[in-house]
């Protein structure tokens, strides 16, 4: 068993991307924290990274999945490290598409940056 400090909690978050926009979600993150996770689009298909970088660590970060035109994903994930975690989509599309993020387990808070 692994204790947490932050607390067990499920956060939905919600975002529009506009055609050639991009945006993220991230969650703060303590090593060794996990979440279980699933996003879908609504509106058409986006390219997405899911990837983290520690405090203070300026234009560095880890990616850990990469992928394009997918309209949805999900997982699990354990922070390999302290610091923000998550997604950036971006909509290569030609209309509006809606991202849909939901995110349980043990993480500080979901934010968009």
């Amino acid at each position: 068993m692994i204790a947490n400090e932050a607390p067990f909690q499920t956060k939905e978050m919600m975002l529009v991307l506009q055609p050639n926009e991009g945006a993220e979600i991230k969650a703060a993150m303590r090593e060794g924290d996990s979440f279980v996770f699933t996003w879908k689009a609504e509106g058409g298909a986006v390219n997405f990274d899911m990837h983290g970088e520690p405090p203070n660590a300026g234009d560095q970060f880890s990616s850990y999945w990469r992928d394009r035109e997918q309209t949805a994903a999900h997982g699990n994930f354990i922070a390999p490290f302290d610091g923000a975690h998550g997604w950036y989509w971006s909509n290569k599309g030609t209309q509006p598409v809606t991202v849909i993020v939901r995110v349980s387990g043990f993480f500080e808070k979901l934010y968009r940056p």
